[in-house]
Order: C-alpha cells, then structure tokens, then sequence
C-alpha cells in the first residue's frame, strides 16, 4: 500500500506543479487517471484489510470462548477428583484441594479479564469499521473525481464551464464595481465636492 501512496503522490506533486496549457491538459488527464487507478487500488487494499482485520478479530473470540471452555472443564474435572478424594477417605488431598479451590477467585478475575478483552476487542473491531468507512468514502470520492478528471470533457462541458465562469467573473466584477462608486460617491460627499461618477 505504501508504495502505491508514494507514487499517487509524486505523480500528484508532478501533476500539480504545472499549470496545464492547451497542449499540456492531456498530460493532466493522464495523471488524473494514474491518481484515480492508485486511489481505486488504495482502496480495495483498505478493504482487504479490514477483512483481514475482522477475521483477526473473530479469532480473537473464539480464542476466548476456548480459553472459558478450558477452564470449565478443568473445574469440572477438579471438582470431580474432590469428590472421589471425600468419598475415598483421602482427606489431605481434599484438605489441599481446598486451599487450591481459593485460588478460584483467580480464575474469577481471569474471566473477569476474558469479559474485558472481549468488550475492548468489539470496541476496537466498531472503532476500526468507522475509521474504515469514513476513509472509504473519501477514497472512493477522491477516485471518482479524479475519474472524472481523466475523461476529456466534450464541447458541451467546455462551454458549461466557462460561461459559468464568466458568469462569476461578471458578478464579481459588477460587486467590485458597486463597492468603488459608493466608496467614491461617500468621498466625496466627506470633501463636499460634487464630481460626476456616471
């Protein structure tokens, strides 16, 4: 991914340090849709990764089920031998096998410590999916943008594009033209002189 992300970003420096000229905007072109080719691999490597991500994840669990699962049937057993000592009149056994069962309260924690890796790694696996998916969307924004980019816009679009453009340029100029005949006209009404601004 890294190498994909370098390059994506010389050809991006590269890109944006010549202001295309007519003969230059195919080159442009070319760069948009190397870009939009890195962001498309970017992000289907992304999502490799959170795949790869959330079945890390649910080995995790099922790790912690077997590790619970280990330790039930070793108390079952424990328990079992406890009952064969009694019932046998091994008593020093069950003596020792009590001072072992207060070691319970450890195992207590250590299912306490399952339930929190449990909780942390479903906040992890939600904190991972959200971060994924919000760099996804821009990803996939920034692909189809530049996509867009890499198409050679028709006649049509050229002539869209700058009669909008002249459209603003006008309306700004007409503001800018407004704004200095009042900051005139409030000149010189403050000098008293009356000069024709029309």
């Amino acid at each position: 991914m890294t190498r994909y992300v370098l390059t994506a970003a010389i050809v991006l420096s590269l890109a944006s340090s010549a202001v295309p000229a007519a003969g230059e905007s195919a080159a442009a072109r070319d760069a948009a849709r190397i870009l939009a080719s890195f962001a498309a691999r970017v992000s289907e490597e992304s999502r490799e990764l959170a795949a790869f991500r959330d079945e890390l994840l649910r080995a995790r669990e099922r790790n912690i089920g077997s590790l619970e699962q280990s330790a039930l049937r070793v108390r079952q057993h424990s328990e079992r031998r406890y009952q064969i000592w009694n019932a046998t009149g091994q008593f020093d056994k069950a003596a020792l096998f009590d001072l072992i069962g207060s070691l319970e309260r450890s195992l207590t924690m250590h299912r306490d410590e399952l339930d929190r890796r449990r909780a942390e790694n479903e906040a992890t696996r939600a904190a991972a999916k959200s971060a994924l998916q919000s760099r996804q969307d821009r990803l996939a924004e920034a692909a189809k943008l530049l996509g867009q980019l890499a198409e050679r816009p028709s006649l049509r679009e050229q002539l869209s594009f700058y009669a909008a453009y002249f459209r603003q340029v006008r309306q700004l100029v007409d503001e800018q033209t407004a704004i200095t005949e009042r900051q005139a006209e409030q000149a010189a009404l403050a000098t008293g002189s009356e000069l024709d601004l029309r």
